[in-house]
């Protein structure tokens, strides 16, 4: 589609720098230039072969053919092919679907040669494959002097029509009948008061001005130097308003204008390239006209910058702010007027050289709009590349709210563009804390498993650091832990250093008290209760090993089922911290653990291990790797979650034994 509205540009200057406005530095790469044909005029885009790249049809204004450049990765275009039309003079070209068969179709707005070829507007049926066929001449898309299109459904019948202003003072409305062919509907004209129009309306834009929710349409009209505004009835018809936006009566012309909402109302509003056909020492501005909606009127034109030669305006947010700003082609570059959202615009910015025509879409496929514009003088196409695209950041939760204990799982993801994947890092915080970070080149997302934090609201952010093409992104969540409901109590926990058993769990709802039962081989009975979530079991047996459970009762008596077991060991341990450097390690370290080991086995209905070497003479890896093998086995017939160990594969001869590794053998059974 021609690009009048399009996507976000983004880009991260390499060559050409502007300043950093919004959360994105626009730039873009020097222009690669590519043949078009002999002076190359307006431009339009889409994918024509359907190979997944966007593709450039280029009016040549001065033969009678249109250069199609098929694109390629990397936003390159190949060599041109050229399709003959009727007339040597256009002035216009747009992209469509007009006959709903999927593939991209071409319209064109042709002068004609009097009288052997009548002026048209012309249609160009796509294959599908980067060629076309033209549409045979009915008659029914004769219009006098041609001069700029815009497209819409202006009668809303589901097919893209084409309102067309012409030479004449007059606007076309042209309904698309489905299988290509145009056919006028109605002609519109500029003239005043039942007089004759003044001729040469220039530029056309369409817009719903007043809110009604019909597409209506602007003409600018270079000789009375004003703007006509005609307010669609929603059937392809118009009535024409007594209100127009006069110009200052000077020499400046207004040429292109292009429609937007500048200023967030909700209402289309008008961006308007002044031209001076005599030159002059003072270059004429870009004007902006805000709409005062229902009024059916605008507001006072307000200037902008300067345009030598403008000729084409876009209407896009470039710089990813969500505001939008207007791009001007002209003979001496590129110029930006960047939106400030409430209608008003920053200083304009140049960039580039000539551009007669302009189209900006996302050639190279990075999520960034790039731009594309003719060059007159040397039969050229620039484009010029973004170098920053964007990225989608998603951060997501498994369960939002989550039951305390009950585990979930946050997972930020970065989304790449097609043709360019995301580098850089993606962390994921819970606060300041950072629970995991990931080098994008190894993958896209990052996740971590949450099931201990208490009932509170959490803010959990996933941070994308950026790389050379893609700017940073930050994305949050607040998520929201409950306090669970009636039931088994969750996430219990016993812990004994020797003497009596501590317990902890998560508090339930409507829960009156909590009791708690023990288990030392012989079957399960009452070690007490507890009103709040916490339990210290002073009658525990010493040097035993121990299972317990929770369940919550209610103040009416209803009972839940109980909690998952733990376990819990009495037992004391000689040197009851074995440190690293400090403390030695002695075989009654090993003989105790084997002892413990036995009675969470004998606990587990197993059987007391068969030690492969009864007294160690000297602590070997074999010792460890068989402890490890007797809890493990116990664990598991006890129905207790698997336990990851310290150094998991020991090798003898190979790996030292170090302290942490009898400490990590105490805390598997306490």
């Amino acid at each position: 589609m021609k690009s009048r509205q399009l996507p976000a540009l983004f880009a991260l200057a390499l060559s050409i720098v502007l300043p950093l406005r919004g959360d994105c530095p626009f730039g873009l790469l020097s222009p690669s230039h590519y043949d078009a044909n002999v002076r190359p005029g307006d431009v339009t885009n889409g994918d024509f072969n359907k190979d997944g790249y966007l593709d450039l049809a280029v009016v040549n204004r001065q033969t009678s053919t249109i250069s199609i450049l098929l694109g390629a990765a990397g936003g390159t275009f190949g060599a041109p092919s050229q399709i003959t039309l009727a007339s040597p003079t256009q002035a216009d070209i747009l992209a469509a679907d007009f006959n709903k068969d999927g593939n991209i179709d071409l319209v064109i707005a042709e002068g004609g040669t009097y009288p052997s070829v009548l002026p048209q507007v012309e249609v160009f049926l796509g294959y599908g494959d980067g060629t076309f066929h033209a549409v045979a001449f009915t008659g029914q898309q004769y219009v006098r002097n041609p001069t700029r299109m815009v497209l819409g459904d202006f009668d809303n019948d589901g097919l893209v029509d084409v309102a067309v202003a012409t030479q004449d003072g007059e606007f076309s409305s042209m309904k698309s009948l489905g299988n290509g062919i145009l056919a006028q509907i109605s002609e519109n004209t500029t003239a005043e008061s039942g007089g004759n129009p003044t001729g040469l309306a220039r530029g056309i834009a369409s817009g719903d001005f007043d809110g009604d929710g019909k597409l209506d349409i602007a003409v600018s009209e270079v000789i009375s130097k004003k703007v006509y505004l005609f307010f669609g009835n929603g059937d392809g018809t118009y009535f024409k308003s007594p209100n127009v936006i006069d110009l200052p009566a000077e020499q400046n012309e207004p040429w292109d204008i292009q429609s937007g909402d500048f200023n967030g109302d909700g209402k289309a509003d008008l961006a308007i390239v002044m031209r001076n056909p005599y030159g002059g020492p003072d270059p004429p501005p870009l004007k902006i006209v805000l709409s005062n909606g229902g009024a059916r009127t605008f507001a006072t034109p307000v200037d902008y910058g300067q345009l030598n030669a403008g000729d084409q305006a876009v209407v896009q947010d470039i710089d990813g702010d969500g505001k939008l700003d207007v791009l001007v082609g002209e003979a001496f570059g590129i110029n930006i007027f960047r939106g400030n959202g409430d209608g008003t615009f920053a200083a304009q910015q140049k960039i580039g050289t000539w551009a007669l025509g302009l189209a900006v879409a996302d050639f190279d496929r990075d999520g960034g709009p790039d731009i594309a514009g003719t060059n007159f003088t040397n039969g050229k196409v620039d484009v010029y590349l973004n170098t920053c695209g964007r990225i989608t950041l998603n951060l997501t939760s498994t369960a939002n709210p989550a039951a305390q204990g009950a585990p979930f799982t946050v997972t930020g993801t970065v989304v790449s563009p097609p043709a360019a994947a995301a580098t850089g890092t993606l962390t994921l915080k819970r606060g300041t804390t950072v629970l995991n970070s990931v080098n994008l080149n190894g993958g896209n997302s990052i996740a971590a498993t949450i099931d201990d934090l208490a009932p509170a609201t959490y803010t959990f952010t996933a941070e994308y650091s950026g790389d050379s093409r893609f700017v940073p992104a930050i994305q949050s969540i607040q998520q929201v832990v409950i306090v669970p409901p009636f039931g088994p109590p969750p996430h219990l926990n016993a812990i004994s250093f020797g003497g009596p058993v501590q317990l902890s769990w998560y508090a339930t709802l409507n829960t009156d008290h909590y009791e708690i039962e023990r288990n030392n081989g012989a079957g399960w009975i009452a070690a007490g209760t507890s009103a709040s979530a916490a339990f210290t079991d002073l009658g525990a047996p010493a040097s035993s090993a121990l299972l317990y459970r929770v369940r919550a009762k209610a103040a009416n008596g209803t009972a839940s089922e109980y909690s998952l077991s733990d376990l819990a060991l009495t037992y004391a341990f000689t040197d009851g911290t074995i440190q690293a450097g400090v403390t030695a390690v002695k075989r009654v370290h090993v003989t105790e653990l084997r002892d413990a080991a036995n009675a969470v086995r004998a606990l587990a209905g197993l059987g007391a291990m068969s030690w492969a070497e009864p007294i160690p003479d000297l602590v070997r890896v074999a010792h460890i790797t068989e402890l490890r093998t007797a809890i493990d086995q116990a664990r598991a017939a006890l129905h207790l979650p698997t336990l990851t160990h310290i150094d998991p594969t020991l090798t003898a001869g190979t790996s030292p034994i170090r302290a942490v590794h009898f400490e990590d053998l105490r805390a598997s059974m306490r």
